[in-house]
């Protein structure tokens, strides 16, 4: 019985074998190409990443969050201040005491100011025939000669 089972399942294998070798009268199927369309895809605009998710191993987050726009909302700019209307007229120089006078024009009001000197919160620094530096607020300002 056991013989006859085997012989029966190597007969199966060996017809199997034949029919596919020798399958020439057995009608060919013919299949044509698909037809290909060229698709062009559109470029999508980039998705931002959410980072602010769990750690795996640690157990907390990874994404800290910036404090940047609360201080910089807080933060107020000074206001800026601008120079005082000044005119610088010229110098001259004293020739007994070789100090030199500088000519401005502060407030409507033509002066004679040495270095050093004050008019009301402006402060002669120091000056040549073509220009003066003046203090005003803190603040350095160079002023020409008209």
């Amino acid at each position: 019985m056991l013989l006859a089972v085997v012989i029966l399942i190597w007969g199966v294998l060996i017809y199997k074998v034949i029919s596919a070798l020798g399958g020439e009268d057995s009608e060919s199927i013919i299949t044509s190409a698909p037809s290909t369309k060229k698709t062009i895809a559109k470029p999508q605009a980039p998705k931002p990443l959410i980072l602010d998710y769990r750690d795996p191993f640690l157990g907390k987050t990874s994404f800290k969050k910036s404090r940047k726009n609360t201080k910089t909302n807080k933060t107020k700019t000074p206001p800026k201040s601008t120079p005082p209307a000044i005119s610088y007229l010229g110098q001259m120089v004293d020739e007994n005491s070789k100090q030199v006078v500088f000519f401005v024009k502060y407030n409507g009001i033509t002066q004679a100011i040495g270095s050093k000197q004050k008019i009301q919160d402006v402060e002669i620094l120091s000056g040549n025939a073509k220009q003066i530096r003046i203090r005003y607020q803190k603040k350095m300002y160079t002023i020409k000669r008209n």
